[in-house]
């Protein structure tokens, strides 16, 4: 009877709850991985698929993205994942495509939209009352290889520009300015590329053939995408996608030398996605008035 003490000391000491018991199976592995989460790369399934030109060697994965000529100038987004515009036949609403979606979102503003500001430029609002008949008569007298406001004042100056209808716009680095305007003594109806440093110094013109020349972009590697209508037929005013690089050696014509890049019936309002990988235009080669088409860029 003198070993029951013991005996009941043992067992309290096995239930105490300073007793640290053992998984069955014992202390259980570890491990280390340098492995990463799993990226999964960016694909536009907005719209549909369409085939380009043999010809258009810069364009991959072509879709369309609005019908019946329901398109609106683009601008990006910062993460290069949608398209923003405003929309043809309403000036207060703003459309915005998610490319990877697919999702449409609308968004409409007590009062017409006459500019869009972007991180890379401004651009004049492109609908049925952008503007009234008086703006749209002072932007005819865009002479000047520097541009000044003719609407009313936009809500930032980019290089000294604020005229949406120049459509100034920043290179990816920031360190370059191109816009729209027409040229000293230039004929009516012609305009120009010109460039500039960011903060609007040593000004001038990229192109130098006398036609309208408009809605400049850059790509990534620094060379100047933009519409034009130099290969239109005598008397034609289709416009179709050029691309210069201004570093390049002049041509004849005093300007470097400029590569086609669309054949559709008419391209303008070009746009290149922020990390360059994408472009976004306007065409007419849906047959039903300028519908919005994306692009992935090969530069």
């Amino acid at each position: 009877m003198r070993c029951l003490p013991l005996v009941l000391a043992a067992s309290l000491a096995a239930c105490s709850p300073t007793h640290k018991s053992r998984p069955p199976m014992g202390a259980l592995p570890t491990a280390v991985t340098s492995a990463e989460p799993l990226w999964v790369p960016f694909r536009v399934i907005a719209g549909t698929s369409v085939e380009r030109d043999l010809r258009e060697a810069h364009f991959g994965d072509l879709r369309r993205l609005t019908t019946g000529g329901m398109g609106g100038a683009p601008t990006w987004t910062a993460d290069g994942r949608s398209l923003r515009y405003v929309a043809p036949d309403d000036c207060r609403v703003q459309l915005t495509v998610e490319l990877d979606s697919g999702r449409i979102k609308r968004t409409e503003f007590a009062k017409a939209l006459e500019s869009v500001v972007t991180e890379d430029g401004l651009l004049e609002a492109e609908c049925e009352r952008a503007s009234s008949p008086e703006a749209r008569s002072a932007a005819k007298s865009l002479s000047a290889s520097e541009p000044t406001a003719l609407l009313a004042p936009a809500p930032v100056a980019i290089g000294g520009i604020t005229n949406p209808r120049s459509r100034p716009t920043f290179s990816h680095d920031h360190a370059w300015l191109a816009w729209q305007a027409r040229a000293d003594g230039a004929a009516e109806g012609t305009s120009a590329i010109f460039l500039s440093t960011s903060s609007g110094a040593r000004p001038h013109a990229i192109t130098r053939d006398g036609r309208a020349n408009v809605h400049p972009t850059f790509t990534r590697k620094g060379r100047v995408l933009y519409a034009s209508d130099r290969d239109a037929a005598p008397g034609g005013s289709s416009l179709a996608l050029h691309l210069v690089d201004p570093e390049g050696p002049a041509t004849a014509s005093g300007g470097p030398r400029v590569e086609r890049v669309s054949w559709g019936s008419g391209e303008r309002a070009p746009r290149v996605s922020p990390d360059g990988s994408w472009l976004a235009f306007l065409s007419t080669r849906g047959g039903a008035g300028w519908d919005l088409y994306v692009a992935r860029w090969l530069d």
